[in-house]
């Protein structure tokens, strides 16, 4: 499916479809039925995957044989580097706050994060390239 998937503006497509996740953390934290968390946590799974594939091939497609090693090495740190600090303070706030607090307030995050990067004109005048 993502072979398919070639959007105009790929920085502003991954953005949009990595923070349906936060769909599903907002429905966690509104203790919503089960079917409909399902569901978002599937839309968000299927965002998350063609986001990734949309951003790989952007970088691929951007960034200089000799240089996307290292680019990439840097992507992958500042993705996963503050992952161990999320983790130890989740635990601490909901005990002081609540589950349904720290499952919104997540999703708020991520949301104005999304939306701060995506108020950057060279993230949202990125054009794809064409075959």
């Amino acid at each position: 499916m993502s072979l398919h998937v070639t959007p105009r503006r790929p920085l502003v497509a991954t953005l949009i479809g990595s923070s349906i996740i936060a769909v599903q953390l907002a429905l966690l934290g509104v203790v919503a039925p089960t079917w409909a968390i399902a569901a978002a946590a599937l839309a968000g799974s299927v965002g998350l995957i063609l986001s990734d594939n949309i951003w790989f091939t952007t970088l691929q497609a951007r960034i200089p044989e000799e240089q996307l090693g290292r680019i990439s090495s840097f992507d992958w740190l500042g993705s996963i580097a503050l992952n161990p600090v999320g983790y130890a303070l989740v635990g601490p706030l909901a005990a002081a706050t609540s589950a349904r607090a720290v499952l919104l307030g997540s999703s708020a995050i991520m949301l104005a994060s999304s939306a701060a990067i995506l108020a950057v004109p060279s993230v949202r005048e990125l054009r794809g390239r064409t075959a």
